[in-house]
């Protein structure tokens, strides 16, 4: 039993989740995507919004609540809207 509530809570987890690699981002669990440029792109989730600047960005992936950006990531911001 606590195996099947541990996965439920996996399924459910509706928590932001970032994932940093060389020349690459993974967001999970955004809401939105108000701006994107090459070299900017705003991705909001619940609690505010993230900033990410670089050069070439591309979004390579894109599901309801998953985005994968590929690019040179110079700057990540993240801004809490209680802030």
């Amino acid at each position: 039993m606590q195996l099947l509530n541990r996965f439920k809570d996996f399924i459910d987890n509706k928590e932001l989740m970032i994932n940093i690699y060389k020349n690459q981002m993974n967001v999970v669990n955004y809401t939105d995507i108000p701006h994107f440029k090459n070299n900017e792109i705003i991705i909001s989730y619940k609690e505010g919004s993230i900033i990410i600047r670089g050069t070439e960005l591309v979004i390579t992936k894109l599901l309801n609540e998953e985005i994968l950006i590929n690019g040179l990531i110079n700057k990540i911001e993240l801004k809490r809207y209680n802030e």
